[in-house]
């Protein structure tokens, strides 16, 4: 019941047009019953001297640094490692790097939290403060948004069964799964275990963009983040490389098998819904590697694979797949600005 009213919030809320009462009622009524947070996690930042010629940022940087490290490179410059506030810094005669630290952690002391577009403003002009950088000319390098959403079970449940994303090489672990590439990363895992609260369900979203530039097609300074056009945007990318995600197929209950095909298409469904597709991958890969199966073969199993068990999300998923993706599409929609 509560997922169905969830889906008809959405609709409605999808058809709503900007400013109408309806659609800031429906908004109310969706942030009541979709629980979570969206924020900026790990984000790291470049500065490079070139740009800041009237700042010598080794003489400026260095002094307000933790724990720091004076060193000579192999080039017999010197550079400084040291810690700012959770966060990694090296600088050097060149550049100064900030990384390895979430943006939300930084600014509230956890990553748990959402993070209004006016805090990360804050929070950027607040590194900017305390190092003494212009950081309108501060380059983002990389960037993780994240959002954490209350589920009915355990995410993992859910995430077992998201097998596939084009052109993304899948990684499984105890608590979650990533699909990765060398320029981002899509991933779910159990944030309620991390956090060691096992009686929550909070499944924890992160869309990775490693190599920033070439994602956008161009440079991404400090002040973008809290530009609501650049959040609209990152949060649409988000959505589109989510919404390629491939998810197992629901079995068929005992009333809807009228045959011998739909009887074994179900059972192929069962078996991956149960144990996984990626070990069943690699056993097949093994079978081809000990010469017990043929390449041609493989491709043929693989792709009735696919063809039987892969769904997109809207399609013979079952309640718990259109749980998530009500919850996740409807939270996106609640974050935007528009």
């Amino acid at each position: 019941m509560k997922d169905e009213i969830a889906s008809k919030i959405y609709v409605n809320l999808s058809r709503c047009e900007k400013g109408h009462d309806s659609c800031t009622e429906y908004s109310s009524m969706l942030h009541d019953m979709v629980h979570g947070h969206m924020l900026y996690d790990t984000v790291d930042f470049v500065l490079n001297q070139k740009d800041v010629p009237e700042i010598d940022l080794l003489a400026e940087v260095s002094p307000y640094l933790m724990n720091r490290s004076d060193c000579i490179g192999n080039d017999g410059l010197p550079y400084v490692r040291g810690k700012y506030k959770g966060y990694n810094v090296y600088v050097n005669t060149h550049t100064l790097k900030i990384n390895a630290c979430s943006l939300c952690k930084y600014y509230y002391g956890t990553n748990m939290h959402d993070f209004p577009l006016e805090d990360v403003r804050k929070a950027i002009g607040r590194i900017g403060e305390d190092l003494n950088i212009p950081m309108d000319k501060v380059i983002v390098t990389r960037m993780d948004s994240a959002m954490d959403l209350e589920l009915q079970r355990s995410p993992i449940e859910y995430f077992n069964r998201m097998l596939d994303l084009p052109y993304f090489r899948r990684l499984s672990y105890p608590t979650g799964i990533t699909f990765q590439t060398a320029e981002k990363e899509l991933s779910f895992y159990d944030k309620g275990k991390e956090q060691g609260s096992n009686n929550k369900n909070i499944a924890r979203c992160e869309f990775r963009i490693k190599k920033v530039r070439k994602c956008f097609g161009k440079s991404v300074t400090a002040s973008m983040l809290y530009d609501p056009s650049f959040w609209n945007d990152l949060l649409d990318r988000f959505l589109s490389c989510y919404s390629k995600v491939k998810v197992s197929k629901e079995s068929l209950p005992l009333d809807k098998i009228d045959g011998v095909r739909s009887l074994l298409n179900s059972s192929l469904r069962d078996s991956v819904n149960r144990n996984g597709f990626d070990p069943l991958r690699s056993r097949l890969k093994a079978r081809v590697r000990d010469g017990k199966l043929t390449q041609r073969a493989y491709k043929s199993i693989i792709g009735k694979i696919k063809r039987c068990c892969f769904s997109s999300q809207g399609k013979d998923v079952g309640p718990e797949i259109e749980e998530f993706d009500v919850k996740f599409r409807s939270f996106l929609k609640l974050k935007r600005f528009d």
